[in-house]
């Protein structure tokens, strides 16, 4: 983030070193303590993909469904104990022709406490379950591959939470690396998510989880689990599943499981992911198989490749894949 500083001090001394000393001799008669630093920062970035795909004669360029190209301003105040007033707005660059929409816009207040979230933001499971360490994930998310690669969701679905307005609760980091998350969203909405990162013996050890319980007319609980693994010699591994319920599809409730093993060494990641999923209302069986590779050029810019293959029961939206594509994050 490029923050833009904002503190009083600094205004001060941009007017002289007379004014300066008089302004902070009037404030010491008046007993006026120096306000607390606050910062605006930007920050963003920007996501492109170029498809090749079976349905279609030429190359389709499209944006990235799953890490959508976007730009955020953050307003930070830092309060006395440590405390600090977040203010965030968040825009994101859709489909349609470039179409603005509002990915978030929340007021965060953050302290020894953990933090609270008031707004429009990530769900309390929001990426959990693409939170997998083979560092290829902006192109093979686990359980929005088919989003990234604008491939029909309603045959391929891993029920990862999204945004929405609601009062979330982050945790303090508890233990030796675990962070609980708990919202009341619309329709008396309330959702649980786990994230919990660690060292074990020769890797990393992660774990994401939610749960999702609604109460408005359509019942659509859910769940969802991932536990990923990282060697420190750069393989790495990862299984996810979840589930949801749909009381509006007469028992068609959906099923989601998915494997991903992948290798990391110098700026170099590649994976291989194996999935299948039956959505809510379409219980038909979709496979999914795929190979990703990203090379990170530089600190913050990716560029990537991936082949992959959507197969459903009923062959009614089969899908072959090739792509390519850049992010680059300021």
């Amino acid at each position: 983030m490029k923050p833009f500083k904002t503190n009083a001090l600094a205004s001060i001394k941009s007017a002289g070193i007379g004014s300066a000393c008089l302004a902070l001799f009037g404030a010491g008669l008046l007993g006026i303590s120096q306000p607390a630093q606050s910062d605006l920062l930007l920050s963003g970035h920007v996501a492109y993909n170029a498809v090749d795909r079976d349905s279609e004669d030429d190359i389709v360029f499209q944006r990235n469904g799953f890490t959508e190209s976007r730009f955020s301003l953050v307003y930070v105040k830092e309060l006395e104990g440590g405390r600090a007033i977040e203010v965030v707005e968040e825009i994101g660059i859709g489909e349609a022709e470039g179409a603005l929409d509002s990915r978030r816009q929340e007021v965060i207040y953050k302290g020894d406490f953990g933090g609270f979230r008031f707004g429009q933001g990530n769900d309390a499971g929001d990426g959990n379950l693409n939170g997998d360490l083979s560092g290829t994930t902006v192109i093979q998310p686990m359980a929005s591959n088919a989003a990234a690669l604008d491939y029909d969701s309603d045959n391929y679905n891993g029920f990862d939470p999204g945004r929405g307005e609601r009062i979330r609760y982050d945790s303090p980091r508890l233990g030796d690396g675990a962070i609980v998350s708990a919202q009341l969203g619309e329709d008396d909405e309330i959702e649980i998510g786990l994230r919990y990162n660690t060292v074990i013996k020769d890797g990393k050890f992660r774990v994401g989880a939610f749960m999702t319980n609604t109460n408005s007319d359509i019942d659509e609980d859910s769940f969802g689990i991932l536990v990923a693994y990282a060697l420190e010699n750069g393989w790495n591994f990862a299984v996810s599943t979840s589930s949801k319920d749909n009381s509006a599809t007469n028992g068609d409730d959906g099923d989601f499981a998915a494997f991903k093993v992948g290798y990391k060494t110098g700026m170099h990641a590649v994976s291989f992911l194996s999935g299948t999923s039956e959505n809510p209302g379409n219980p038909v069986e979709t496979d999914a198989v795929g190979i990703a590779y990203v090379y990170l050029w530089d600190t913050g810019i990716e560029l990537y490749a991936a082949v992959h293959e959507f197969d459903s029961d009923d062959n009614d939206v089969d899908e072959d894949f090739v792509v390519f594509g850049t992010r680059v994050k300021f």
